[in-house]
């Protein structure tokens, strides 16, 4: 096949896909634009949100029956989490600082030393 053949060609079927490309834009264009399009992709929105919400109660509910938390009520758990850290964080700082101005350590005080007591006899 010489090259003047397969450029017709290529060039014939770039030609081709044009045409297809702007026949299926309108085609498309004309059926978006239509009343019944938007009818329809409404109704199934709709639809769509209905069974998101139908899927969030049953969810819920199987959650409830197994005794498990639900996604608000694992929120709430890592907001307490998050709060008790937070007061953990404070509660070490306070101690630290403590210790520092003490000049020891931070634990229990010291008593005396303990001595081990004698073992019983047999």
């Amino acid at each position: 096949m010489a090259a003047d053949q397969k450029g017709d060609i290529n060039q014939l079927f770039g030609q081709m896909l044009t045409q297809w490309e702007d026949m299926s834009n309108q085609f498309a264009n004309n059926f978006m634009s239509t009343p019944q399009f938007g009818k329809t992709q409404d109704a199934a929105m709709a639809m769509s949100l209905k069974l998101r919400e139908t899927m969030h109660e049953q969810m819920t509910r199987f959650l409830e029956a197994a005794n498990m938390p639900n996604r608000d009520e694992i929120a709430e758990l890592r907001g307490a989490v998050g709060k008790l850290d937070e007061k953990l964080d404070r509660i070490e700082r306070k101690l630290e600082r403590l210790a520092k101005e003490d000049g020891g350590s931070v634990g229990p005080a010291k008593g005396p030393p303990r001595t081990k007591k004698p073992a019983a006899k047999k």
